[in-house]
């Protein structure tokens, strides 16, 4: 009998991190803009740190981190001051909008929501300049004018929780680890940048609640919280 012989391909990709190690912002690594990158969370405790500067003529920051293997979330930090944040759950692409910012080196911190890792698959990263505004988009609510956020400076470890999410309408908003007395503004937000509505609480020191109905269409929602000049951003997703 003839036999007859058959190669297979194997169908494997190899993820290869060429940015290690980057674990703090003094460690970030050069990014070039408007480029896909590719980097991973490798073990438990693995942080990603990157750095890019825009220009006069290109102020208008977007960055996208997409293709996650795991819970990842996204910071912007404009030098040491937090400028943005998205923290949505599971696989969701995470994405970031600041216009017209202060021409210096910004940092995009990349890490795993509790510890979230994959040390086999790679995920993306683009910092993308414009000259234009960006407008819309899924992405956070976008300053018009450079706004001082710096949360963790003013309110130490300050954080945000939405629950449930997604929501037919009624949601819980927690704000933790507040340091002191103030006021906070929570207003909720368009996929177009259209103001919903908004409310104003007294807040204290430690974890502070309040429930909101959302009474909008299907759709996504920024859930901004203001306190003082400091700013923190949620998605929120309702499904009537």
């Amino acid at each position: 009998a003839t036999g007859t012989n058959f190669t297979t391909l194997s169908t494997t990709t190899t993820c290869t991190d060429n940015y290690e190690s980057n674990e703090t912002n003094t460690a970030a690594k050069t990014i070039a803009v408007n480029t896909n990158i590719t980097a991973k969370i490798g073990t438990s405790t693995d942080k990603d740190w990157f750095k890019f500067t825009n220009t006069s003529a290109t102020k208008n920051i977007k960055v996208d981190l997409t293709g996650l293997a795991a819970d990842y979330d996204l910071k912007l930090y404009r030098g040491t001051t937090l400028v943005g944040t998205s923290q949505l759950s599971g696989t969701s692409n995470e994405q970031l909008k600041y216009n017209n910012g202060t021409i210096t080196t910004y940092y995009a911190y990349v890490y795993g929501y509790n510890g979230a890792f994959n040390a086999s698959s790679c995920y993306t990263l683009k910092a993308s300049l414009s000259a234009t505004a960006w407008k819309g988009g899924d992405g956070s609510i976008i300053p018009t004018v450079e706004e001082n956020i710096n949360l963790e400076k003013i309110q130490g470890n300050l954080d945000v929780t939405i629950y449930p999410n997604p929501t037919k309408g009624n949601i819980t908003i927690d704000l933790l680890n507040l340091t002191q007395e103030n006021e906070a503004t929570i207003t909720i937000v368009d996929i177009m940048g259209k103001v919903i509505s908004s409310k104003n609480i007294a807040i204290v020191e430690g974890t502070n609640s309040t429930n909101l109905a959302l009474q909008v269409p299907t759709g996504v929602y920024q859930v901004v919280v203001r306190i003082g000049s400091e700013m923190i951003t949620k998605r929120v997703v309702v499904q009537n």
